[in-house]
């Protein structure tokens, strides 16, 4: 069997969705012939956690955690002496290229240590954050590895850039050390065509066959397992609508909101018959601020993150799932992890996104929801009326193409990144 080392920051115990595109291949790899090997991070206190995740990775996987130093672990602590805000600048002045160079550092201190790197057939990093990427890039000039970069999120002219001081500062940084990677590298993993296309007119050099395609997905098994545990967590004659993440930067739910407004003080009786429910990281201080507002307060709930398998269950009993992309350069190429998962569970999905964008694409392929545009408002207060009387007759709901639904099984995506381990290796 062939073995891989893979370079994932965020992987479990750490939460979120920025490990499950990663631990579905590391789950699925041993099955296709290849062996994972992976080095991800020891005891960081300020991410959240998900244990629940851990049963996931297969018993011969071996997990290497190395441990690296975050100003942002000692954030709470701070906090209780209110000198939080000198942690926080602290962590924006060093974190260069990200925060997470000192585990970096430590990585290359320590990895040769606790392995033979001369085992291995390829390297794969993932990006974010970038700190993996400059490992996997160190480990192919030392050990003249094959390495390979999935890019989950584009790195130098990431959407959320513009709309954050600290980060259009860092952006030459990043720039050149994204090229130095790429230039290393043997392929680049893109996620959709949209994104493919940005690389290559970012690197008109490269040949075009260097980027390659393979989408995020779910893992089928999961969620056929989770299928029965449909426990009542809301009133079943409320329109119940979910939305699951976290909001930054220009990934903002202000339209959404006042579309949802606006229809109350047209129509007073939808504020007893609607509920909002944001789970995950969400306590922003616009949506802290519209839970204040009167209108709101029976209707937006909050709830804080929570295991994987815990969300599962409130999303199978939710009546609408929301998506959204925000008003940013760049949104066109991005579809989040939680899309494909909003396809799993086969509930309608409001996207208010780009219309023409990747994420829209997936879901016609898919006839998964109802799309419209992020940039009005009146029209998201339309599509919530008309998505809400589909709800009273009992006739919301989608006919999804299964073919198409199939097509981002974790099975079928790894299979895609093997062809590339193999082309390769």
């Amino acid at each position: 069997m062939k073995k891989v080392l893979i370079i994932a920051y965020y992987f479990p115990p750490l939460g979120g969705a920025g490990v499950q595109r990663t631990l579905r291949f590391v789950k699925y790899l041993p099955e296709l012939g290849w062996m994972p090997t992976v080095v991800t991070v020891k005891d960081n206190k300020y991410y959240s956690k998900d244990v629940s995740l851990l049963s996931n990775i297969p018993k011969q996987v071996e997990v290497l955690h190395i441990p690296g130093f975050e100003f942002l672990n000692y954030y709470q602590r701070f906090k209780e002496f209110k000198l939080h805000k000198i942690i926080s600048l602290l962590d924006k002045i060093t974190a260069i290229p990200d925060r997470q160079i000192f585990w970096f550092n430590n990585v290359k201190k320590k990895l040769s240590k606790m392995i033979n790197l001369k085992d291995f057939d390829l390297i794969y990093a993932t990006y974010g954050p970038g700190s993996n990427l400059l490992v996997g890039q160190w480990l192919k000039k030392k050990y003249q590895l094959p390495f390979i970069i999935d890019f989950r999120d584009d790195w130098s002219n990431h959407p959320q850039i513009k709309g954050n001081m600290w980060l259009r500062l860092k952006q030459p940084i990043f720039a050149k050390y994204e090229k130095k990677c790429v230039d290393a590298s043997e392929k680049v993993i893109c996620q959709n065509e949209n994104m493919k296309i940005n690389f290559i007119m970012k690197y008109p050099n490269k040949n075009k066959n260097k980027f390659a395609i393979i989408p995020s997905g779910y893992d089928e098994e999961v969620f056929k397992a989770r299928e029965e545990l449909q426990n009542v967590f809301f009133s079943c004659d409320k329109f119940n609508i979910i939305y699951t993440g976290s909001f930054y930067g220009f990934q903002s739910p202000e339209r959404f909101i006042k579309a949802i407004k606006a229809l109350i003080k047209e129509k007073p009786s939808y504020q007893e018959k609607l509920r909002i429910y944001f789970i995950g990281n969400v306590k922003t201080k616009e949506v802290l601020g519209y839970m204040k507002e009167e209108i709101m307060k029976k209707i937006l709930k909050i709830i804080p993150f929570m295991s994987h398998e815990s969300l599962l269950q409130y999303l199978y009993r939710a009546d609408l799932l929301l998506l959204i992309i925000g008003e940013m350069p760049g949104a066109k190429a991005v579809y989040t992890g939680k899309l494909f998962e909003y396809i799993a569970i086969n509930k309608p999905i409001l996207a208010i996104i780009p219309p023409n964008g990747a994420a829209a694409e997936v879901i016609h392929e898919t006839n998964s929801g109802f799309i419209v545009d992020h940039s009005s408002t009146e029209d998201i207060q339309k599509m919530i009326e008309f998505l809400y009387q589909q709800w009273t007759r009992k006739e919301l709901f989608v006919q999804q193409n299964k073919k198409a639904v199939m097509k981002y099984s974790a099975s079928n995506i790894c299979k895609k990144l093997v062809k590339v381990f193999n082309e390769i290796a």
